[in-house]
């Protein structure tokens, strides 16, 4: 925000001027690219499912959740390439990586 007292031309001060933008957009916006630009760094460091659901997880936490869990079809958390599922079959999955923020956020 911008104040300015208009004069005359004596100098008397005749009024208050304010001028206000509103930045909240362009906050936001950046805010956003940041977390992007984290997460192409962090995420993705190697082939391993796990360690990049991890990573994922991690990005998430310091970016903008509070709390996260990623879970992976049991084929894939084994480490092998995921297989179609029948609707009707159940689906089996393990916890891959879980995170809090706050104190007890131990990755």
């Amino acid at each position: 925000m911008f104040l300015s007292p208009p004069k005359d031309g004596t100098g008397t001060v005749q009024g208050l001027s304010a001028t206000v933008f509103d930045t909240t957009e362009q906050y936001w916006t950046r805010r956003r690219l940041t977390v992007l630009s984290e997460a192409g760094l962090r995420i993705g460091s190697t082939l391993d499912a796990t360690r990049t659901v991890e990573e994922l997880a991690d990005v998430a936490v310091t970016g903008f959740a509070d709390f996260v869990t990623v879970d992976l079809l049991d084929s894939v958390a084994l480490g092998d390439e995921p297989e179609p599922v029948p609707p009707a079959d159940p689906v089996t999955v393990r916890r891959a990586a879980q995170r809090a923020a706050g104190p007890s956020d131990s990755p």
